[in-house]
């Protein structure tokens, strides 16, 4: 498990993340901005961190093998509105964006 992982590309701090099932439960920085999960080495789960006003996410499940990722939201904070978890099956893609008034959206 990566917590609050960083991800460098020639020593900066990358706005795209490129990662595996091995890297599953993923809870992903908040420099990131776009979240690439290949699936095809298993199902894979990304944990949201506590939400910033503001802040988004493009997530795309890259996977080809019928494997999900699935996008759960932190603590009591809402994803869609509702408290649970969302799955993202092959090619899918959501872009996520987080509001103190309504959450994860």
């Amino acid at each position: 498990m990566y917590d609050s992982i960083n991800v460098k590309r020639n020593n900066k701090d990358a706005k795209t993340g490129d990662f595996t099932n091995s890297d599953s439960p993923l809870i992903p920085s908040r420099s990131v901005e776009v979240i690439m999960f290949n699936t095809d080495a298993g199902a894979s789960i990304i944990n949201l961190p506590a939400g910033i006003n503001g802040k988004n996410y493009v997530i795309k499940n890259v996977g080809s093998s019928t494997n999900d990722v699935t996008i759960n939201p932190n603590g009591a904070e809402n994803l869609f509105g509702v408290n649970t978890g969302f799955a993202l099956a092959d090619s899918e893609t959501v872009n996520i964006y987080y509001s103190t008034t309504n959450g994860w959206w």
